[in-house]
């Protein structure tokens, strides 16, 4: 199943994300709009969820996950870099001046 996805404990939204079919490519899953509570920060959660998210994308059968962050998202870009994601391809975004990273990783 694709979209939005939720976790929540005694009714506190603790982590969301959505994970989308890239456009005419059955081959690659999107993640974004990726959020985890302030205070589940750093405590291990947010890997717990990139592994999760790649295995739904993996038993949907894609081969490659993207996503895309801006390069002040400090907790993002450590966690990237942690699991061992692959920058591909940086940018300003000229509608917000954010400099944005596109990131990749193998599913098999």
């Amino acid at each position: 199943h694709l979209g939005h996805y939720e976790v929540e404990v005694d009714g506190k939204m603790l982590s969301s994300w959505e994970l989308y079919q890239m456009p005419h490519c059955c081959g690659i899953i999107v993640s974004c709009a990726t959020y985890v509570d302030t205070v589940y920060r750093n405590k291990g959660l947010g890997t717990i969820l990139n592994n999760f998210r790649q295995d739904i994308g993996r038993i949907l059968g894609y081969s490659l996950m993207v996503c895309t962050d801006i390069e002040q998202n400090t907790n993002q870009r450590k966690l990237l870099t942690k699991n061992k994601w692959k920058d591909l391809y940086s940018f300003v975004n000229k509608r917000t001046t954010n400099k944005v990273i596109i990131s990749a990783i193998d599913l098999w």
